[in-house]
């Protein structure tokens, strides 16, 4: 796996389903990022949790992955998109 400069993998988000508690207060829920192997995510780029990036796929500089990328697939914007395969 290759990873640039200033790219963000978050794992987690906060619980905010109780409007009486402070969203700080009401803790966090784990959301599992999968990177799989031989894979290159550019620069800036944010991955958002409960996302599988499949072997071999190439993730945009600037990209925000929000959905599961497929095998091969190279993928770019905003949000991310699968434009072809390698």
């Amino acid at each position: 796996v290759a990873i640039a400069n200033n790219c963000t993998i978050i794992s987690e988000s906060h619980n905010f389903s109780d409007k009486n508690i402070p969203i700080k207060m009401q803790g966090l829920s784990p959301q599992p990022v999968t990177i799989g192997n031989d894979v290159w995510i550019g620069s800036k780029v944010t991955i958002l949790g409960n996302v599988k990036i499949g072997n071999g796929a190439i993730i945009g500089a600037g990209s925000v992955v929000t959905k599961d990328i497929p095998e091969y697939a190279i993928a770019v914007g905003v949000p991310c998109e699968v434009i072809r395969y390698r």
